[in-house]
């Protein structure tokens, strides 16, 4: 984003021909230019890129040349393009026009990574160094002067130990990442999986899973897949940049996010893949998984090879000698995902191939007569594959798709429609910097930001479409209108289960939560009110870890009534008492004036903060999400004669990943029907690792006291592993044990 780019081009940095994004950046594994380490760690370093530009200065100062005018003019451009948009709030006035075109169209945005200019810099730098060394040896020849030269002379091979010494990398090494130098050839099992492939007819693509950051393999990083570059058949996979067209792009992301954020469930994937005319499945199991906290390969292989038989994909075949899957010791991740899998011991393949029947060619046509019309996208279609209602005989076609064509979906519904409700194409952010936890919190229908964030690019899925096509948040009966704050979660990803709403919905386990790699001061939260509240105080509770809010200013509708100091009351779920004497109002907005750890440039190793909750007498957010009306409002009465599916999915995270928790606790949804009808309600549950081990064993028909056996309480076990619950100690079963979670365990 322009924002990230800006971070890094201050004007010392880019005099020394540094300040691109990029080369500061690094992942879970290593740096990603690993001089950069170098450049910004090592002192002599560090003042001899300095030394050279200040040369360079002094000569143009000093030195007369024909040409030193379009030199100095060089170093200037390079200089003010190169610092670009920085500081990112207040740019000076080309940042600023810069930061304008970016935000004005995606033409624009072609123009923030403007620290691509620092070469005309260096051009420029290195030919007024080259005309002053050039006039000092001429002084010397056409003067000599002993004692002159005798400076002179020593002072320029100086200056050329001081080039050659201000690149490090070029003759000690490092130039280039190690992870990019890799001198074996290209992995036999690659080339066999690609000639088998190609083996396929051609008529129908290749669908590759699951997506990655960059192409990082175990056998070295090629930054994009090898993939479309070893085989002649179509292709498709996920990458990090959004790469086709926006709906197919929504599709390929809903189906690899489950992979990514590992609630997959492998019934989705054949009924998708005819979709897409993909008549073969690429599983790659050989990428540093570790590197960008992607799926363990582990985990995919017992998934994929366990179900295959009976979700729909065919014949399985393996490339590569299976073996034991080890993380990097720079990152092990011997973790609750990898004591939780069984599957972690096992040998696997590095790729396999699956299958598709009945995947039907790529150019294609089909019937009008009946097809399935979607109120949703890609999200609704992937939940429509795992619950077994995506058909694959006749046309599937988007509600939000005929924004500009009514006619259109009136036509659909003549033809017999059946028709698909579901709670997928939500309002809400998005965010490509990673593959995974890329959407924000479902908006209410037309929700403004509190503040802009720069870094959300949502896809325009469905252009024309409006909130009626979408599944949008609202309130009801709890007193509040709507909640909103300056930001939450992180920086680079979204976590929506730290929405702003948390912060009074009456439920302590949730909060809004900020502060991830950033600074906390200076943001806040907005509650406002349905109707006008009269009290004399507010009770905040907040998150606990080793960075906390210290003060917090009370804001209402908009004039700062008093500044709190938070102290050990505020950790507790009743909440520390904020008195403001008796006040109405109909809007608060706290403000985090100060918190215990603030005003660093890294906050690597800080917990995030949050207010677990905000207690105002009489008030709760009581949050539902309200399905899209367009298809039904069009069907009218009409309707009744469709057949009609309701599809409703609660989001929810891996629970052997305990730095996430559920994006939503319950499944409230509402519905406008235009005619009463009848349903009947088919569904699926799933065991909460995190509840009371005698609720888990209840919920499983385990005996109980009343049967003569004991109960055995307790909610600390392993993340994601239901079967290491207390009871699994008195089950008789030396295989199986109580592990409680990582941490302490006294």
């Amino acid at each position: 984003s322009v924002q990230t780019v800006a971070q890094t081009s201050t004007a010392s940095e880019v005099l020394r021909g540094l300040g691109y994004w990029y080369f500061y950046g690094r992942d879970g594994l290593s740096q990603w230019t690993y001089s950069a380490e170098r450049y910004t760690g090592d002192l002599w370093l560090i003042a001899t890129s300095f030394l050279l530009p200040a040369a360079a200065v002094a000569f143009a100062t000093v030195a007369r040349w024909a040409h030193r005018a379009y030199f100095v003019a060089l170093i200037a451009v390079g200089l003010v393009i190169g610092v670009g948009t920085h500081p990112f709030d207040e740019p000076a006035p080309f940042g600023a026009a810069v930061k304008a075109a970016t935000e004005a169209s995606s033409a624009g945005l072609a123009l923030r990574n403007s620290p691509r200019a620092v070469p005309l810099l260096l051009l420029g730098l290195a030919g007024v160094l080259a005309a002053g060394i050039q006039a000092l040896l001429a002084r010397v020849e056409v003067a000599p002067r002993p004692r002159v030269a005798a400076l002179v002379r020593p002072a320029l091979v100086g200056l050329g130990v001081l080039a050659v010494s201000n690149l490090p990398p070029l003759w000690a090494g490092g130039l280039i990442s190690p992870e990019l130098r890799f001198s074996q050839p290209l992995p036999s099992y690659w080339r066999d999986a690609a000639a088998a492939i190609d083996a396929q007819p051609h008529d129908s693509r290749v669908l590759e899973l699951p997506g990655s950051d960059f192409a990082a393999y175990r056998w070295g990083q090629t930054q994009d897949p090898v993939t479309p570059g070893l085989i002649d058949r179509p292709w498709v996979g996920r990458e990090l940049t959004a790469f086709g067209t926006p709906p197919s792009v929504d599709l390929i992301r809903a189906l690899d996010r489950r992979l990514q954020e590992g609630v997959f469930d492998p019934r989705s994937v054949a009924p998708v893949a005819r979709l897409m005319s993909a008549s073969t499945v690429l599983l790659r199991m050989d990428t540093q998984f570790e590197r960008y906290r992607g799926p363990r390969p582990y985990r995919l292989w017992d998934q994929f090879s366990t179900a295959a038989p009976t979700v729909g994909l065919g014949e399985q075949t393996t490339f590569g000698t299976p073996s034991v899957v080890q993380a990097d010791p720079r990152r092990p991740l011997l973790d609750e995902v990898a004591l939780s899998t069984p599957a972690s011991s096992q040998p696997v393949p590095p790729l396999a191939t699956y299958s598709v029947a009945g995947t039907p060619s790529i150019v294609r046509a089909e019937p009008t007569a009946a097809p399935l019309l979607v109120a949703g996208d890609g999200e609704s279609i992937v939940d429509a594959a795992e619950a077994g209602l995506l058909p694959d005989d006749r046309a599937v076609l988007y509600a939000a798709a005929f924004a500009r064509d009514p006619g259109g979906l009136d036509a659909a519904l003549a033809d017999g429609a059946d028709l698909l409700v579901s709670d997928g194409n939500r309002r809400r952010a998005q965010r490509w910097g990673t593959v995974r936890e890329n959407n924000g919190y479902t908006e209410a229908a037309g929700e403004t930001p509190l503040v802009a964030d720069v870094k959300d690019t949502r896809l325009d899925v469905f252009p024309g479409a409006g909130d009626d096509s979408r599944t949008v948040a609202e309130f009801a009966g709890g007193g509040v209108a709507g909640v909103q704050a300056s930001t939450y979660g992180n920086v680079v990803a979204y976590a929506a289960e730290r929405m702003p709403a948390n912060a009074i919905d009456g439920d302590p386990r949730t909060q809004w939560e900020l502060g991830g790699f950033s600074d906390v001061v200076g943001e806040r939260l907005r509650i406002a009110l349905t109707t006008p509240v009269t009290t004399d105080h507010l009770s905040v509770s907040q998150l606990n870890g080793n960075r906390w809010i210290t003060r917090l200013g009370v804001v209402l509708d908009g004039t700062r009534v008093t500044t709190a100091d938070l102290g050990d009351a505020s950790f507790t779920d009743a909440g520390q008492r904020i008195d403001l004497g008796t006040r109405t109002f109909s809007t608060v907005e706290l403000v985090i004036d100060a918190a215990n750890v603030s005003g660093l440039e890294n906050y690597l190793g800080y917990s995030n903060v949050g207010i677990r909750e905000v207690g105002i007498d009489g008030v709760k957010a009581d949050r539902l999400l309200r399905l899209p009306t367009d298809l039904l409002a069009r069907a009218g009465a009409s309707s009744a004669s469709h057949k009609l599916d309701l599809l409703m999915t609660r989001l929810r995270a891996d629970p052997a990943e305990p730095f996430r928790a559920d994006p939503e606790q319950t499944l409230a949804r509402v519905v406008d029907l235009p005619t009463a009808r009848s349903f009947s309600l088919r569904g699926e549950v799933r065991l909460e690792s995190r509840a009371d081990g005698a609720v888990l064993d209840a919920a499983l028909g385990r005996p109980g006291r009343g049967a003569g056996y004991p109960e055995a309480h307790g909610g600390d076990i392993l993340g994601g592993s239901p079967s290491s619950r207390p009871s699994s100690a008195l089950d008789g079963d030396p295989t199986t044990a109580w592990s409680p979670g990582f941490g302490g365990q006294d």
